[in-house]
């Protein structure tokens, strides 16, 4: 219920995907989506846990963006980072280390320009992968999640990519690489899952979702799925 309407996504980011697999009824991982201030925020978060535990992390997230962003106006993506962390922390009641949860999430956060003249990016132990003519680059996230018991604050790093016609964009949880299978039986890993974003970033957007389904049906075959999986893509192409 709190996901956004993907039919909203496509107005605004017409050449992209969701692939959204929960391993039970409701799920840990969540994509957040708004339209304002003629700018694109898109986000692809991991929360701790999946099910129903995840799913609570799940609406926490989700609020605390929404008023981070809606109603508090934040544009800079580090900085949304940074109230997310602290909002997360009086939720969970984590400055009274003694009766509080570890519970946090992991994000990936865009905020694009809606003339696609530029994205920046944002991230708390989830990566941005930027695909641009045929060559893949990964940009780093700050190793720091949100949320959590830790001493100090983190500043989360902003990084400014200067749009170019036809550039990939791709944001993910761990699930799919964290998935197990194949011949022996072991994780699909992160090398292997770029490789396959590379592969796959010829096609159209519309197409890379059903290979993505492909893919991990074809590897999983019949291990149990062990987590929630998120991979959402898009082209800036106008």
């Amino acid at each position: 219920a709190i996901l956004p309407l993907r039919s909203k996504i496509k107005e605004h980011l017409p050449q992209s995907f969701v692939f959204h697999l929960p391993r039970d009824i409701v799920s840990g991982d969540f994509y957040w989506f708004k339209y304002t201030r003629k700018k694109i925020f898109i986000a692809s978060v991991d929360c701790t846990g999946h099910g129903v535990p995840g799913a609570f992390m799940s609406m926490i997230g989700s609020i605390l963006l929404d008023d981070i962003i809606n109603k508090k106006k934040v544009d800079s993506p580090e900085e949304i980072l940074s109230q997310l962390h602290r909002g997360v922390v009086k939720a969970l009641k984590q400055s009274h280390k003694s009766k509080a949860s570890r519970d946090g999430m992991d994000i990936a956060l865009c905020v694009i320009e809606d003339d696609y003249s530029k994205l920046t990016f944002s991230g708390a132990f989830r990566p941005l992968i930027h695909i641009r003519n045929g060559e893949l680059t990964r940009i780093k996230s700050t190793a720091a999640p949100i949320g959590g018991i830790r001493d100090g604050n983190i500043h989360y790093e902003k990084h400014e990519i200067k749009i170019l016609k036809g550039d990939s964009f791709y944001i993910y949880s761990d699930g799919f690489p964290d998935q197990f299978g194949g011949e022996n039986n072991k994780k699909y890993m992160t090398k292997r899952f770029r490789e396959l974003l590379l592969k796959i970033s010829s096609y159209k957007m519309e197409s890379q979702e059903g290979l993505l389904q492909e893919e991990f049906d074809a590897w999983r075959w019949e291990c149990d799925q062990v987590d929630d999986i998120l991979v959402l893509g898009f082209t800036l192409d106008k």
